[in-house]
């Protein structure tokens, strides 16, 4: 039986909310990354745990300051300094980095760079 949601209280910024919630309920896809494949399923633990937690909460907006944050942070304790970590909607980027030690991917429709200077 369906289950009609009524949506007429919902303002726009829900609506935006509920879109993003689904749309990153889908995998990490792996754009180009210079690293272990070792490291890379680490980081790929890494970006799906910010993600589910500062991007995914249904009614809340989403924060990819905070997300980028902690994957930053973990990366530098487990990894040694200074990582990099910007994820967005809309963005492009030439950077120099340390060989493997390079990711960029998507999860859903935001974009994550990670790399380490």
């Amino acid at each position: 039986m369906n289950q009609v949601v009524d949506r007429s209280e919902y303002n726009l910024k829900d609506i935006k909310n509920d879109k993003i919630f689904n749309n990153l309920k889908k995998n990490i896809q792996v754009k180009s990354h210079d690293m272990s494949q070792d490291l890379l399923e680490k980081c790929k633990e890494k970006i799906q745990y910010a993600i589910e937690k500062y991007m995914t909460t249904e009614g809340v907006e989403p924060q990819p300051e905070l997300a980028s944050k902690l994957i930053k942070d973990q990366m530098e304790t487990e990894n040694g300094p200074v990582w990099i970590c910007i994820i967005g909607e809309s963005f492009s980027f030439n950077v120099k980095c340390q060989t493997e030690a390079f990711l960029y991917c998507y999860m859903g429709d935001y974009g994550i760079l990670l790399y380490k200077c």
